[in-house]
């Protein structure tokens, strides 16, 4: 189904009622990368892929918890007839460097990518420059992502059909966005709003490429995008561990009363991965109150994030700070 200009769905649609993971497809023969499954939001993600059939790379930062988490998911999962493999590939998307290795070895073990999962990221963090001197943030959850995607879109056009999954938060609501730039000045540096700009990021990208996929007439690969709404996972707790006393009693009270389980929070990434009626420009997230806790539903994002004109404006930025063209055809 073809987006409007705008990157809106032309026509209305739902998920099915309390959508879960035993309506996970069969996934088998699908190779998937899930980056930052050692924990959270990710590891479940990828349980539920293997469980289902799939194939899946744990692309994490840190290759003990990788290992560790490669070793759960198979005990996890071993009862399930027909569960996938599980591979460990070592990625920290905040050096662009690191994309390049992992894609590089990616490659070598295989020919297509049919679920590409960008969930790995980090928030709360205080003003501090990645290994190629862009702001944290930032670089883990957006410039890392974009580049990753460019280096594998050949495997992903090799696939039947391919879907991106690009993992944005309720967040991109608090965004600033600011034409022809990227990230804030240090002495300007705000946790909240330079986390919410990242995430306004993801969707720009995930809507962009969505457009361009079609304009290039290519209708084997969807992107899409979600959230977790306020979700128990690592990404919050570390948050937490961050600042003054008040933030972190806040972070914690969030944690004890607002959020749910990971495995619930999982689930939108989960039907924007697998589901079959999926669309390019689609946004899913928890369907209850807020959209912080529930099954999930079809849902739009905030309005700037479905401005054709900004997330190309921010696509041209991102290509010309890393240096390269993210070419689409």
């Amino acid at each position: 189904m073809p987006c409007k200009k705008d990157g809106t769905n032309t026509q209305t649609r739902s998920v099915p009622d309390k959508w879960d993971a035993s309506n996970i497809p069969s996934l088998k023969d699908k190779v998937a990368i899930v980056t930052g499954a050692n924990s959270g939001i990710g590891f479940i993600t990828a349980i539920e892929l293997a469980r289902h059939g799939a194939d899946v790379v744990l692309a994490c930062r840190n290759p003990e918890r990788s290992a560790a988490a490669a070793e759960a998911i198979r005990e996890e999962i071993k009862a399930d007839p027909g569960h996938g493999r599980i591979e460990e590939i070592t990625l920290d998307t905040s050096s662009q460097s690191s994309v390049k290795t992992f894609s590089d070895e990616f490659l070598k073990r295989h020919q297509k990518l049919d679920i590409l999962v960008n969930n790995a990221g980090c928030m709360g963090l205080p003003y501090k420059k990645s290994s190629d001197g862009f702001e944290l943030m930032v670089a883990t959850n957006h410039l890392g992502p974009f580049t990753l995607t460019a280096s594998l879109m050949d495997a992903l056009k090799r696939s039947p059909s391919a879907r991106v999954v690009a993992l944005s938060s309720g967040m991109h609501h608090s965004a600033k966005y600011t034409p022809g730039q990227l990230f804030m000045p240090e002495d300007k540096h705000s946790e909240t709003t330079v986390y919410g700009n990242s995430k306004l990021y993801n969707l720009f990208f995930a809507f962009e490429l969505g457009r361009r996929l079609e304009s290039a007439g290519i209708s084997n690969i969807t992107s899409v995008a979600c959230h977790p709404g306020a979700t128990d996972s690592s990404l919050l707790s570390n948050a937490g561990n961050q600042g003054i006393f008040l933030k972190r009693w806040l972070y914690s009270f969030m944690n004890a009363t607002l959020t749910q389980s990971t495995a619930m929070g999982a689930l939108p990434t989960l039907y924007a991965a697998v589901a079959p009626d999926v669309k390019n420009g689609d946004f899913y997230g928890p369907g209850g109150i807020a959209s912080m806790r529930g099954y999930p539903s079809l849902q739009e994002p905030a309005e700037i994030a479905r401005s054709p004109e900004a997330a190309a404006d921010v696509w041209a930025t991102t290509e010309n700070i890393l240096g390269f063209k993210f070419k689409i055809e």
